[in-house]
């Protein structure tokens, strides 16, 4: 007769270190997503928020190359929070120079109550650092001459804003840094006569200034790359003959703003583009005393 006692099974480890091992991997992930944060993804964000001088914009026009917003960010070491229009020094710079408030008259200011600021965020820290709150401001980072024709969403729709209220007097006109990318040159300077034209079709008794281009330091002008000061010169002789050509007025700011070498001073930014406080009073006092 056969034996009706069954053998036990064998006690399986195995199967049970690898259950738990299963487990443990499930828990670890269900742990992971419930107490991640978003901190790294905040961080790999705020990394892009940018010197908007090494980053690439989208191409204005097939003719065109793409623009590198080489203008200064409100991010930049030299660029104001434009967040809030308080003309607060945010600069890291330990220059002393840097970091003394330059305060501004407000009844000299006065004299740009009609005016109107059109260009990149170089002229954005000008009008900002200055506390320029009385004027027209048209300027925003990465701004230039074809978007000012063709505006982008987030770009100040100057044109269309000066043909609601045309009752301004002045118009200050600073463009350059961005298209100096640009291989053909010829671009800029005929998008830049089209804005001059499209001002004076709206207001044909308001004086335009067009700004020089203000040079780099030399640092940053011996990096290899477009933005030079040779180039910059370049472009300068080409911008003041298309203000002889168009009869509106060249200021050229930039020779208050260069050393003996033709380079912007190294105390007057701390990446060698964006013009600190005390650079921006200079560049306004240039204009109190060379515009009427």
């Amino acid at each position: 007769m056969p034996n009706s006692t069954q053998k036990p099974r064998p006690f399986r480890l195995d199967l049970i270190v690898i259950a738990l091992l299963v487990v443990g991997v499930l828990l670890a992930v269900v742990l992971f997503q419930l107490f991640r944060t978003p901190s790294d993804d905040a961080s790999a964000s705020s990394s892009r928020l940018n010197l908007s001088s090494v980053s690439s914009s989208e191409p204005a026009s097939s003719s065109e190359p793409p623009s590198t917003s080489e203008s200064p960010s409100p991010n930049t070491p030299e660029q104001p929070n434009t967040g809030a229009n308080t003309g607060t020094n945010t600069s890291t710079n330990t220059n002393t120079s840097v970091q003394n408030p330059v305060t501004t008259s407000t009844v000299d200011n006065s004299m740009f109550d009609d005016a109107v600021f059109m260009g990149d965020s170089r002229t954005r820290g000008l009008i900002i650092y200055n506390e320029l709150d009385n004027v027209r401001d048209y300027s925003s980072e990465g701004l230039n001459v074809s978007r000012v024709l063709n505006p982008k969403s987030t770009d100040p729709p100057s044109l269309a804003e000066m043909q609601k209220d045309p009752s301004f007097q002045k118009v200050y006109i600073a463009f350059g840094i961005n298209e100096l990318t640009w291989p053909n040159s010829g671009v800029f300077f005929q998008r830049y006569k089209e804005i001059i034209d499209r001002i004076r079709a709206i207001q044909p008794n308001a004086t335009i200034y067009v700004q020089s281009i203000l040079p780099v330091t030399k640092k940053r002008s011996e990096k290899g790359d477009y933005f030079n000061n040779p180039r910059i010169k370049e472009y300068n002789e080409k911008l003041q003959q298309m203000a002889q050509e168009k009869q509106v007025k060249y200021l050229n700011v930039a020779e208050i703003m260069m050393t003996k070498d033709g380079a912007l001073p190294d105390e007057a930014s701390s990446d060698g583009i964006h013009l600190n406080r005390t650079y921006c009073a200079k560049w306004l006092d240039y204009l109190r005393s060379h515009t009427t």
